[in-house]
Parts: structure tokens; C-alpha cells; sequence
């Protein structure tokens, strides 16, 4: 046989079969989504968080870390408006102009609590960005169920694994019987509505406790960082705790961490909650630190296919200002603002996919 007949002979089987080295599938894009936490202080709120995440970043030396939609009212005070469905659409634009895939909501059911979400959801622009639901890290009723599960329907809701709509549980401060209760109610409500079964991303736990309360992979809300650490250093700890993960045998979802320096509430202590360690922060990240952390869990994950086959990235925080890890654009000096952070996350994600 010559030389030109066998290429095209195996030209043709190239064709014709998916093991052919160049006919390989190309392996979809990891979604990456961030944390919305959206518990703000907005002004004439009737909640009882209203006024203190205005009072946390209200210190002049805080200002950098003001949402694009506020204002500086004086050297020590400054104003966060209540959302709008304006605000919402642009934070929609930036987030999608980003790469970013999914916004995760820790699920209100009170008020203004729940106003991003409901304004989001009632948006023109909302399939431009998805979103998941993050349970456990505030009270969230059962009752409410089977409208969330509703929701997963939606093409707006994300979904892995071939259409298993994506939850997040926070299991740390729930007990066994909770984090059950919670995983239970949703794999019921969701067979009774003929849908997938949700695939559920435990966060701030362990593989042992995943296995009890029936979740399918670990997780984190946010890394804590000691002693006032470099990025740098803090960020290595994040990427030990997907490894670890991975080595008990769990599925992964890398959580990637803005920041975590809870200053403004040690300065100004929140309600809410109050457990923050004097020396528990780490040094801001440079936008292109943020960067290099991202690549890093889409390296990660890329190159650990059997532990995240969910592949899906997690990221701390769409908004968590005044704890420390933020993506959202900033009040810049000039009042513009200030994008840097999603920019250099769009130049990772732009040249990944």
C-alpha cells in the first residue's frame, strides 16, 4: 500500500471515529460564577442590617472599597442607595462582559434582603448571567422549596453535569439533622417536580460530613486568612484545600478568593455577627493577583478531571466589600468606576476559552 493511500485511509477513519488523535472532543469551558452576598446597609431599610455596611465602610481609609454605585458624603461618611433594576442590569453588563457565567445568592426570604435577587430575576438581561443558590449561610425556609426548585427549570439557573441544576449549602453552622433536612427537601421537591436531581457543593465542611448529608462535593464560602499574610501565601492555603479535598476522595469546586481582610467590621463591629479574630486578615490582592488565583483553579481543575467533574469554579465575592473579597467594580477616585479587578479576571477567562 503507498504511502498517499494509507493518509487517506486513515484520514477516513479519522472521520469516522472519535479516537482519532485530532478528532478528540473539545473539552467544554469551566463555568466560573461568583458569590452575591447582597446584604447591604441601604439606606431607609427596615432590616437589622440596616446602616451597618454603610457604617463599616464609612472611615475614609475604606472608601477603595465602596461599591461603583455610591457616593462619598464626607471625609468619614458616605452613601449605598438601595439597588434598582438600573443597577442591577449594568452590575448584569459587567459581570457578562467579564466571562463571568453564574452569580451564587445567598438566599433572603425578608425584604430588601432578597432585592438584588428579585430584581435580578425580574430583569430583561438576566439570562446574560446565570445564577445558583447558595442555602445554609442564612435562614432560608422549607416552605419556600418548591418555588427554588421551580426555579430550576429556568434557563437562567445553572446546571452541570448535563442539566443538574447547581446548588451551594453552607454546612458549617448546621447540624446533621439540618444539613439533611436541607439536601432531603430538595432532592423531594425535585422529584415531585420531574427534574434532575440538584447536584449540591457543601461548603465549609468535609468529605465525612458531604457523605452524611448527601452531597456531592466540597466547597468553601470564603478563605481565612491569619496574621495579616501576603496574597500570595494566603492564596497557597486556598489551593491546599483542594488538594486535601481532592485526597479524601470528594469532588472539587475550587473556591477562588478576592481578598479576605474583615478591617472595616473589627472597626465597627456588625450585629450580625462578631467572630472575626483581631489579627484574622490578609494583605489586599493587586487585580493581577486576582488573576494568577484564577488561572490557578482553572489549571487546577483542568489538570484534575476525575476531581472536578462538575467543572465549576467558585469564586469569594461578587460583593463582600466590607469583609474583603469584592469583584464588583469600585467607587474610583475620580468617581468613576473603577474595573480593574474584572478586567484583568476577563483577560484569564477571554484567553481560557
Amino acid at each position: 500500500m503507498n504511502t498517499t493511500l494509507r493518509h487517506l485511509i486513515y484520514l477516513a477513519a479519522c472521520l469516522g471515529f472519535a479516537t482519532c488523535a485530532f478528532a478528540q472532543p473539545v473539552a467544554a469551558p469551566v463555568k466560573v460564577g461568583a458569590i452575591r452576598w447582597d446584604c447591604w446597609g441601604y439606606e431607609g431599610a427596615g432590616t437589622p442590617t440596616a446602616m451597618w455596611t454603610s457604617k463599616t465602610l464609612s472611615p475614609g481609609k475604606y472608601h477603595y472599597r465602596l461599591p461603583w454605585y455610591a457616593s462619598v458624603t464626607g471625609a468619614d461618611a458616605v452613601r449605598i442607595p438601595i439597588y434598582t433594576r438600573e443597577i442591577i442590569d449594568r452590575e448584569i453588563a459587567y459581570a457578562r462582559e467579564a466571562g463571568i457565567d453564574y452569580w451564587a445568592f445567598v438566599m433572603y426570604e425578608s425584604g430588601d434582603l432578597k432585592l438584588a435577587r428579585d430584581l435580578y430575576l425580574s430583569s430583561d438581561r438576566k439570562g446574560d448571567v446565570k445564577w445558583a443558590a447558595i442555602l445554609g449561610a442564612s435562614s432560608y425556609s422549607l416552605s419556600n422549596y418548591p418555588w427554588l426548585v421551580s426555579q430550576f427549570k429556568e434557563a437562567n439557573y445553572e446546571k452541570v453535569l448535563d442539566g443538574r441544576p447547581l446548588v451551594f449549602v453552607r454546612a458549617q453552622d448546621l447540624t446533621d439533622a439540618e444539613r439533611r433536612q436541607i439536601t432531603g427537601t430538595l432532592r423531594g421537591e425535585a422529584s415531585r417536580q420531574g427534574i434532575p436531581v440538584p447536584y449540591i457543593a457543601v461548603m465549609d465542611s468535609d468529605a465525612e460530613t458531604m457523605a452524611r448529608m448527601q452531597g456531592d462535593a466540597l466547597t468553601s464560602y470564603a478563605g481565612y486568612a491569619t496574621g495579616g499574610e501576603s496574597f500570595k501565601a494566603f492564596a497557597g492555603k486556598i489551593v491546599s484545600h483542594w488538594n486535601r479535598w481532592a485526597a479524601s476522595g470528594a469532588q472539587v469546586v475550587p473556591i477562588v478568593s478576592t481578598g479576605w481582610s474583615p478591617k472595616p467590621r473589627l472597626d465597627n463591629p456588625v450585629p450580625w455577627y462578631q467572630g472575626y479574630a483581631a489579627d484574622g486578615w490578609a494583605e489586599d490582592p493587586t487585580a493581577q493577583e486576582v488573576a494568577e488565583h484564577l488561572k490557578e483553579a482553572l489549571d487546577w481543575s483542568k489538570n484534575n478531571p476525575k476531581s472536578s467533574t462538575p467543572n465549576v469554579i467558585l469564586i469569594y465575592a461578587w460583593n463582600e466589600n466590607d469583609e474583603g473579597g469584592w469583584l464588583i467594580p469600585t467607587l474610583g477616585a475620580d468617581g468613576k468606576p473603577d474595573t480593574s479587578r474584572l478586567n484583568a479576571v476577563k483577560g484569564v477567562l477571554g484567553a481560557a476559552r
